[in-house]
């Protein structure tokens, strides 16, 4: 009834809006105010109270725009705004974005329902907007959902590739996961990975455009551009081998500026509005569309996975464009937030000369042989894992996205049928009743004297459920073996600043979403000073 009376009064007042008689717009506008007013009340005041099942949601001002701005401005703190508005209950609440309700789940104990609940909350939404907004085509999408029958008619390498006839998107993902998680293929993956590194670090290699400043002892080096470059180019050659740099010599700077504005890919932004990013993505398309077009024969160094994608899709009939999207997401996912994660963690182990101490302390015994052992920085750094997982806590801003398949209710709340949730990380790594009066501080510790934690439910830097990244293995080992080589191999000085003052701490860019780890301000970077230390000379 309120909502019939708030329909009447605004036809009425646009109506006199739109007449040739002057007298009625000094009614139009009263009337105009009344509607806003009675939408007002009865969207965030009386509705929820009359139907307090529901989820509520959080106040705006201009209808069907709602926190469109707001989530595109600020994401965390519009988030933050809400749970403030629900007094800090971390029940579910709701957002409205371009007229559609999104339900922001932020509860350790909801979203632990989320993830464990894949019937009633499906991950595939989110996979077939990716698909979209990285380039798919309508029917490519269709086919990477279709699931094969098994018949006279297969492919005569399904039954093996595909024993369980699975979907494309479903198989890509299994195959993923026999890469990444623990075996055979995850050992060749990162050893190829980490001896990459490992020469990178050294004193006589140690050259290209992230060094600044250069003397026979002393360089200064950009530490942002300096893990961009490394983890690109040790992620990517283990991925394709060096054929890829063949096809374009610029794939570092490509990369960087495509993982810098991903998130207006992801996001669907039209492409008039990101000019350096298209031509940075159609410089790396033609690489990889070349790539593709090479005999399987003569790509020797490629990853088991890469090679076995691009005979899944070949096998599904997908086009060659939506191949080439396909391997392009997939090449961006395999080391983006790597790149973030090992900034942040080096900015702020340097800026704590105890701890640099501390874990050159720890990680000494796997360089006694000067070069790198992994399995030792992986299973004796108990200080190292600890710090690695608290930068993780502070500065990943990434949003894990479910669709309701069916009417379920959270805490007493009932999420309806159609609508998407919105699991926000930064707030569940931020919850004062998980995480204490420290919850904002770099405690590098505090995995270390309650481990436990990293296994809690509001402790969510890898996901969760059917999306739990299997790259995390692959990811740890490269953030905590460029560290430790880092620190053990360098002394390592934090000079001033052009203006002569301290160098500010790098701090995280809130003004865009994050797909991921939130990347650092992009005017700010961290500027260090190094010598080799006394034994790597």
């Amino acid at each position: 009834m309120l909502t019939d009376l708030f329909y009447g009064i605004f036809s009425r007042a646009s109506l006199a809006l739109n007449s040739q008689n002057s007298e009625p717009w000094i009614w139009a506008l009263p009337g105009l105010c009344i509607a806003y007013t009675i939408w007002r009340m009865w969207s965030f005041h009386l509705s929820p109270w009359m139907h307090s099942a529901e989820v509520c949601e959080v106040p705006y001002w201009v209808p069907f725009l709602g926190h469109t701005l707001s989530l595109f401005i600020n994401a965390a703190g519009l988030i933050n705004r809400g749970i403030k508005h629900f007094r800090g209950s971390y029940e579910p609440f709701s957002i409205r974005v371009l007229g559609e309700r999104l339900y922001i789940v932020t509860a350790p104990d909801d979203v632990a329902m989320v993830y464990n609940n894949k019937v009633n909350f499906s991950w595939d939404a989110y996979m077939e907007k990716l698909l979209e907004s990285f380039g798919l085509s309508e029917l490519a999408r269709k086919v990477s959902w279709h699931k094969p029958q098994p018949g006279p008619s297969e492919h005569p390498r399904m039954r093996s590739m595909n024993p369980q006839y699975k979907s494309l998107v479903h198989l890509i993902e299994d195959i993923y996961k026999m890469q990444l998680l623990p075996g055979d293929k995850l050992d060749a993956m990162l050893n190829n990975v980490m001896s990459r590194l490992d020469t990178w670090l050294q004193w006589s290699n140690l050259h290209g455009p992230f060094v600044m400043e250069s003397s026979s002892s002393a360089r200064t080096i950009s530490t942002k551009e300096l893990c961009a470059h490394l983890i690109t180019d040790s992620t990517t050659r283990s991925m394709f081998g060096d054929l890829i740099f063949e096809y374009e010599p610029e794939v570092i700077t490509n990369l960087a500026v495509f993982n810098d504005l991903s998130w207006a890919c992801v996001f669907g932004v039209p492409t008039i509005f990101t000019p350096k990013l298209n031509k940075a993505r159609k410089r790396l398309a033609i690489a990889v569309q070349r790539y593709l077009e090479t005999p399987a024969k003569e790509r020797t160094e490629e990853a088991w996975s890469v090679g076995s994608i691009i005979e899944a899709t070949k096998m599904w009939g997908m086009d060659e464009e939506s191949r080439v999207s396909m391997l392009l997401m997939i090449w961006w996912a395999a080391h983006s937030n790597t790149i973030n994660a090992c900034f942040w963690v080096l900015a702020h182990v340097i800026y704590d000369p105890s701890l640099v101490a501390a874990l050159r302390k720890e990680t000494e015994p796997a360089f006694k042989n000067k070069d790198m052992d992994i399995s030792y920085i992986m299973q004796h750094c108990p200080l190292l894992e600890s710090t690695y997982l608290e930068v993780l806590r502070l500065v990943d801003g990434a949003m894990s996205i479910r669709r309701v398949e069916v009417d379920t209710f959270l805490s007493g709340k009932l999420l309806k049928a159609g609508g998407l949730v919105i699991i926000p990380y930064r707030e569940l790594h931020q919850n004062p009743n998980v995480w204490g009066d420290t919850t904002q501080r770099f405690v590098p510790e505090r995995f270390l004297r309650k481990p436990k934690l990293s296994s809690h439910s509001s402790y969510r830097p890898f996901g969760g459920g059917v999306s739990y990244c299997p790259g995390r293995h692959l990811a740890k080992a490269e953030v905590c073996g460029f560290l430790a080589a880092f620190l053990n191999r360098f002394e390592i000085d934090v000079p001033l600043g052009a203006n002569g003052k301290a160098q500010r701490f790098p701090q995280l860019d809130m003004t865009k979403p994050a797909t991921g780890i939130t990347a650092c301000v992009a005017d700010m970077d961290l500027f260090v000073s190094i010598k080799p230390s006394n034994w790597a000379k």
